[in-house]
């Protein structure tokens, strides 16, 4: 999810990774002049997320096991394939957008698709998990599924919440005309993280779903 981390000062606290900085912007609907609402978080465009159970009620600590398996840093490996499929899944979702309107919602979809080049996850003694990718805000919130209010780079605004769920690490976020996943599923291997994303809005005819690739560094 393209989610800025909740107001705690402006700092991590130690401990924590240093953030990649990047320049402030006007979002692009704002620019446009149009009302397209689009939350960015994770599903699939290949093959199905794995199935969701109910999740854990919130205070449910993380099991050490899993915060060691998933601490680390993860290179895009999807190549061109996935990228074809990124903007297949964006067509898809704009095609019953009226024409006047559909290039803008096209371009704010991408924008918000931009893949990204490498997820760091990370977790603290104080029960926090941060999920951090170069140009992008700390998406930093408890990792036991407690929601925190956050603003991203496009200056969207949602209420974030991060769990584990089956042993998939499953960010989601909400507004008031949508909301949208991130789900962190390692493999077996250990090396091979797939992040299944989803982009909702009310204004779309159906969500944006694709899975991207990535590799332990």
């Amino acid at each position: 999810m393209l989610l800025a981390w909740p107001d705690q000062g402006g700092q991590l606290g130690d401990g924590w990774p240093p953030a990649t900085g990047f320049r402030w912007g006007n979002s692009f609907a704002a620019r446009a002049g149009i009302c397209l609402l689009i939350v960015v978080g994770i599903g699939c465009a290949g093959r199905a997320p794995p199935p969701q159970a109910s999740p854990p009620s919130t205070g449910a600590p993380v099991p050490a096991e899993l915060r060691q398996r998933f601490t680390g840093t993860y290179l895009y490996a999807g190549g061109d394939e996935e990228r074809a499929a990124v903007a297949g899944a964006v067509d898809r979702a704009v095609d019953d957008v009226t024409f006047l309107t559909r290039g803008f919602a096209r371009s704010a979809l991408m924008e918000r698709a931009a893949i990204r080049e490498s997820y760091t996850i990370f977790f603290d003694e104080s029960g926090r998990v941060a999920v951090l990718s170069p140009g992008e805000l700390p998406e930093v919130s408890p990792a036991n599924g407690t929601p925190v209010q956050v603003v991203n780079r496009f200056g969207d605004e949602s209420e974030l919440t991060q769990q584990f769920i089956d042993g998939v690490l499953v960010q989601r976020g909400r507004t008031a005309d949508g909301g949208g996943s991130t789900a962190f599923e390692l493999q077996p291997d250990g090396e091979t993280l797939l992040v299944h994303r989803t982009m909702e809005s009310s204004k779309l005819s159906q969500p944006v779903k694709y899975t991207l690739t990535y590799r332990r560094r």
